[in-house]
């Protein structure tokens, strides 16, 4: 399985950029650029994300991480159905300093808010 990365448009500009690992499970992540922040296009890319991915693929989980002090991902994530499961401390280092990562989950079968 190789990781595979897509550049993410809006209104003509780039927004970001999403990883996709295929697995049993898809874990799902993006990065907006600093432009793109606050104008709700994480929130509509996670949701046609799950969207897509439940109605193309067999799988019965959706996972998604993010850094601890993220909680603008982490209001994303929950408005669109993820459940945080947990924490995963000291997972990721960045900047010289080892951060805890939470970890969220959707299973097909969860039910989803409207947007």
């Amino acid at each position: 399985m190789s990781e595979q990365r897509t550049d993410c448009r809006s209104g003509g500009g780039n927004a970001g950029a999403v990883n996709r690992i295929p697995a049993q499970y898809w874990n799902l992540g993006a990065e907006l650029l600093p432009g793109a922040r606050g104008r709700g296009i994480g929130t509509r890319a996670h949701r046609l994300f799950v969207d897509y991915l439940f109605a193309h693929s067999p799988v019965m989980r959706l996972e998604a991480e993010t850094e601890s002090s993220n909680r603008a991902e982490q209001r994303v994530l929950e408005k669109v159905g993820f459940t945080r499961e947990g924490v995963q401390r000291a997972q990721t280092f960045r900047d010289g300093e080892w951060r805890d990562v939470v970890l969220y989950s959707l299973l097909r079968t969860d039910p989803r808010p409207a947007l």
